[in-house]
Formats: structure tokens, C-alpha cells, sequence
């Protein structure tokens, strides 16, 4: 797995357009996390994912971090420095304390965004008290370790579009679902398929032609009955 201190540098490389997507990239490459995900769902316009988080070695705090807060990063020189947030406003991933398995996001360096295709609105939620309670993330809010962290991903999208999400860290984490429009899709083999052609003569009830949503050819012959 790839160190902290690396990806703290790479992090910060990316400047003002840091995203969750790049962060969520980032952070999943660190040593003793396993991701899960809910997959490719059907939905209207609100659709929820839920990712699933274990680390089994570091915790991962989230805040936006004050310019006189103290912190320990590594400023190029492969060692561990004592700075502020204010004399490297750009960092994105740090330490508070030199040694501890807790690492630190300063949110005020990421965008609230979700990359998507099409572009749709997406909120990221944390459980909160009570059950299927979910609010938006807030200061102070961790991925603990031992521990199975749940995020829900809520996006909004129009009814009939369809939309493509993930992160895809080759050799780490390859998440890549869709949020599938109502009524364009059937499953075979439990896989989503779309429908790219409907056979007239079956009276609408069988389709022999569908699309694997993860694959560029048309799988031909496959007969779906409703």
C-alpha cells in the first residue's frame, strides 16, 4: 500500500480541484481499507448508494481545518514537519500529532462535488442516532478503525437519465455503478441489462437484443422474459 505522506503530496498537487472523488481515491489506496458498494440500483429522480468503509489500521477524522491549527506533514523532504494550516493553506491530509494511526482532512480544500456522467447533484451522508437516520457530514466526523463506516451517496438526477459514478484506482478499488433511469432496464442472471431492442412479434414480452451495462458490445440471442 502506498504511504500517507505520498498521498498527502499528491493531494495537494491537484490544487483547487480537489473533489471526494479524488480524495475517496486517495484515501483507499492507504494500508488496511476494503471498500464495498451497493452497485448499479434503478431509481427515479433521488437515488441512494451506500459505500462501505473497514480499515484496519488507520482512523480518518474530517473538519475544516483552522489556519492556527498545528499539524505534521511532509513538506518535500521525506521527514515529518511541525507547520500550520495558515503556512501550508493548501494541505489537504495530515497528522496532529507526529506519532498515532489518525490522519486528518481539511475539507476547506475540497470541492463538494461527486464526479458524474452526466453531471448530477450528489450530497454525501453519515448515520447519525436512530435507525436509517442519515444527516450530512460535519466537523468532527470519523472513519474509525475496526469499524464498518458507512457513507451514503444521494444523487439527484432527472427521472429518465441515466448516470455513471465511481472511483477507479487501478490495483486498489475499482467502484463503478450506475444510477439506472425506471424503465429501461431488466436484470439477467441478476445483471442489470439495458434494453436496446424489442422483438415485435413477442408482443413487447421478450427482448432479444440487451446491453451489459459494463461492457462496449451488444450481447445478442439473450432472451429476457418479463
Amino acid at each position: 500500500m502506498v504511504k500517507w505522506q505520498l498521498i498527502a503530496l499528491l493531494l495537494v498537487g491537484l490544487g483547487g480541484s480537489l473533489t471526494y472523488v479524488d480524495l475517496f481515491s486517495g484515501l483507499f489506496q492507504l494500508s488496511g481499507f476494503t471498500v464495498t458498494n451497493s452497485g448499479d440500483i434503478i431509481c427515479g429522480e433521488e437515488c441512494n448508494s451506500t459505500i462501505n468503509i473497514t480499515t484496519s489500521y488507520w482512523n480518518i477524522g474530517f473538519e475544516h481545518s483552522k489556519v492556527t491549527q498545528n499539524i505534521y506533514i511532509d513538506i518535500g523532504d521525506g521527514r515529518l514537519t511541525k507547520t500550520t494550516i495558515g503556512e501550508y493553506p493548501d494541505t489537504v491530509l495530515y497528522k496532529k500529532w507526529r506519532y498515532g494511526r489518525k490522519l486528518w482532512v481539511n475539507l476547506n480544500n475540497v470541492q463538494n462535488i461527486i464526479s458524474t456522467n452526466p453531471e448530477v447533484q450528489v450530497d454525501w451522508l453519515v448515520p447519525t442516532r436512530g435507525k436509517d437516520n442519515w444527516r450530512l457530514l460535519k466537523d468532527g466526523d470519523s472513519w474509525s478503525r475496526l469499524k464498518n463506516n458507512k457513507i451514503k451517496l444521494v444523487g439527484h438526477k432527472e427521472k429518465e437519465q441515466t448516470v455513471k459514478w465511481g472511483f477507479n484506482v487501478s490495483g486498489y478499488v475499482d467502484i463503478d455503478p450506475a444510477w439506472i433511469a425506471e424503465g429501461t432496464a431488466e436484470t439477467y442472471n441478476g445483471v442489470y441489462y439495458r434494453i436496446v431492442e424489442v422483438d415485435p412479434s413477442r408482443d413487447g414480452f421478450y427482448y432479444t437484443q440487451v446491453h451489459f451495462w459494463h461492457s462496449e458490445d451488444d450481447l445478442t440471442l439473450i432472451i429476457l422474459e418479463k
